[in-house]
């Protein structure tokens, strides 16, 4: 959330920068975002249809689960 608040419009730019903070791996849920999203506890800026297409053709994701989860390598 905080590295997403710093940068809302460049998440090309959020792997290299949670890299610097130490974290390897992310997984990304869609799902659960969607439904943190129509729930009203998303934070805008992590919306999917903003940020997630780019964020994963920048990143390197290396598994997609049968429920949609991805772990992205950093």
């Amino acid at each position: 959330d905080r590295v997403a608040a710093e940068s809302p419009d460049a998440p090309e730019t959020w792997a290299a920068r949670l890299k610097a903070l130490g974290y390897s791996h992310v997984v990304v849920q869609p799902t659960m975002l969607e439904v943190w999203q129509r729930s009203g506890w998303l934070n805008p800026v992590l919306a999917p249809d903003r940020w997630l297409r780019q964020f994963l053709e920048t990143s390197k994701a290396r598994v997609r689960t049968p429920d949609g989860s991805i772990l992205v390598e950093l």
